[in-house]
């Protein structure tokens, strides 16, 4: 075990095997490798429907899931019409065009199979007594990896692209008994399963915090309320001294990438900096000014992340009174908000609208006082604060797993495992 060999993916142990896609197609450990149709078959934005069989793009894979709902939809009829591109349940799919290396493993499914687009392939495992599903989705994942996918893309396109035909000569890793490749796996899928379990109770604390003001300010309105501004209760925070000037200090950059990437800030040097990033006060909101159809926005509570930094897609909000807070958080993603800041956005319809800051300053709502709103924040407080925990718990485990990955599947660590009892659990 404690011997090396060098390979293409760097030192890999003596008892490790690597060979290439096709070596493991001709093993029939897995079948061949699949993309979805090209060219005139391949369905077009009138063929999309409200609901139906998943039509699965490498954008709708995101932080090692797929995004069964917010994707486009094609029919049953018309799927079954397609050639290639049905992937079932756990089929390991790898992005292999544009937008390169995001990995995903199908999940169990209502309808026999979803639809891929050319830019996924998807890896189906036949003999699962030699090749974990898990293992394969994380060593598609480790670094030395996705380097490789990179080095195979077709330089002469304009848009990274790594074929099928090219993808059969990319190097597979593995230890050379399943239960390593299983033990691996678990150390790495628990630490998974532990984020989406932080992330799926966050949905929940958000959705309790958005019903609870939706029934105290929507659905109770009286007629006799009151008329308010955002203004009455918050300031447009103006843009600080850019932060590049400090180089040899660590930010937490809240950006849209950021955000849409699972919420977390990317932390960075102010000598990393290269466009315009501003400081964030404590206690404050930040509101993304493009599509106001989508908000994105963040809370940034009392306990303070590492001098956070905010892009120029955000505006930056700070209540009057810090008992405003949990309102304002939650008036930007109420639905007569949404409505209102997206009839008063400029631009064309989608991610190109912008909404100016007046415009949010200038947002109504309706209460019978500002005590009502006061009441309403301190109540949802502790739900803010066990959202943010969550999050910096998550940013934490995130560390930690990207961390051990191309440990474990470099072989500079080496986890224990059953033989018998994963030759047990596969028969």
């Amino acid at each position: 075990m404690g011997e090396l060999k060098e390979t293409e993916l760097g030192p890999l142990p003596d008892d490790w095997t690597i060979c290439s896609v096709q070596d493991l197609l001709d093993a029939q450990i897995i079948e061949k490798p699949m993309d979805g149709n090209h060219g005139n078959i391949h369905p077009k934005g009138d063929d999309f429907v409200e609901a139906g069989i998943p039509f699965i793009m490498a954008s709708d894979i995101s932080e090692g899931k797929i995004n069964l709902e917010g994707c486009k939809f094609i029919t049953k009829e018309q799927a079954a019409s397609l050639q290639k591109g049905h992937s079932v349940t756990g089929d390991v799919l790898l992005t292999h065009k544009a937008t390169l290396g995001r990995t995903a493993i199908v999940p169990n499914l209502e309808d026999d199979y979803i639809m891929l687009t050319p830019q996924v392939t998807y890896y189906r495992v036949s003999d699962d007594k030699k090749l974990s599903r898990k293992f394969l989705k994380y060593f598609f994942d480790s670094p030395k990896f996705q380097d490789c996918l990179c080095n195979h893309g077709d330089a002469g396109s304009t848009r990274a692209y790594v074929g099928i035909t090219a993808q059969r000569q990319l190097p597979i890793a593995t230890p050379s008994t399943k239960a390593e490749q299983d033990s691996i796996a678990e150390v790495l899928s628990s630490l998974d399963d532990k984020i989406d379990l932080l992330h799926r109770q966050n949905k929940t604390l958000e959705a309790l915090a958005e019903t609870l003001f939706r029934h105290t300010f929507i659905d109770n309105a009286q007629d006799d309320w009151d008329s308010y501004r955002v203004s009455d209760i918050a300031q447009h925070v103006k843009k600080g001294r850019n932060p590049s000037k400090e180089p040899e200090v660590v930010f937490s950059h809240y950006s849209l990438p950021a955000y849409d990437a699972g919420r977390r800030p990317i932390i960075e040097a102010g000598s990393e900096i290269r466009s315009n990033k501003y400081k964030v006060p404590p206690n404050s909101v930040l509101v993304s000014k493009l599509n106001p159809r989508f908000p994105r926005i963040w809370y940034i509570g009392r306990d303070l992340p590492k001098n956070p930094i905010c892009s120029t897609e955000f505006q930056i909000f700070r209540p009057i009174s810090d008992s405003y807070l949990g309102f304002l958080r939650f008036l930007f993603t109420s639905d007569p908000a949404k409505d209102s800041l997206t009839m008063s956005a400029s631009g064309t319809s989608g991610s190109h609208q912008r909404v100016r800051p007046d415009d949010m300053l200038a947002l109504e709502f309706m209460s019978p006082s500002l005590d009502l709103v006061a009441e309403y924040s301190t109540r949802v407080q502790s739900l803010l604060d066990k959202i943010e925990h969550n999050y910096q718990e998550i940013i934490s485990l995130e560390q930690t797993r990207d961390t051990l990955l191309p440990k474990l599947m470099s072989g500079e660590i080496r986890v224990q495992y059953d033989e018998v009892a994963s030759d047990t659990e596969a028969a």
